[in-house]
């Protein structure tokens, strides 16, 4: 009898390790959550005359060997880069005075798994040098398209 319930209890502390062991195996893994960028900058280095047209647009960050040349530029960083600069319209052929010209700058994040852009952003999280913002979306997680305006023609 007593080798019995000997067996019987060594049958279910054998279930009850196996079943843990189970359970421990199917846990999933932490995950390290990618960071948020909170605040984006841009520098615009375009300075429009009555009669210009509107330049081909270069782009690049601030340790760029050609910054000097460069109409859009953010700070170098880790977490962002510039992926694509475009007019709003390209049909202008002559900058006319007291206006201004809106411009996208699509950035995109280094490293989607390591950085991610919020789902919005207040003027306040966005830094514009030599114009100012309109309006930012997020495309993805790992991309968001800046619209900017330039300073007035003078």
């Amino acid at each position: 009898m007593m080798n019995r319930n000997m067996l019987n209890m060594t049958k279910k502390g054998t279930k009850i390790v196996v079943a843990s062991a189970l359970m421990a195996a199917m846990m999933a893994q932490p995950v390290m959550a990618a960071s948020t960028i909170s605040s984006v900058s841009v520098k615009l280095n375009i300075d429009l005359q009555d009669g210009d047209g509107l330049p081909n647009l270069e782009w690049g960050d601030d340790e760029s060997a050609n910054q000097d040349t460069l109409e859009v530029v953010i700070p170098a960083n880790k977490r962002y880069k510039i992926a694509d600069v475009e007019w709003s319209k390209d049909d202008v052929d002559e900058a006319e005075l007291g206006k201004t010209y809106k411009l996208k700058v699509t950035l995109e994040s280094t490293d989607e798994d390591e950085y991610v852009f919020k789902s919005s952003y207040a003027a306040s999280k966005v830094t514009v040098k030599g114009g100012s913002f309109v309006s930012a979306r997020r495309n993805d997680a790992d991309q968001l398209v800046v619209t900017l305006k330039t300073n007035e023609v003078e």
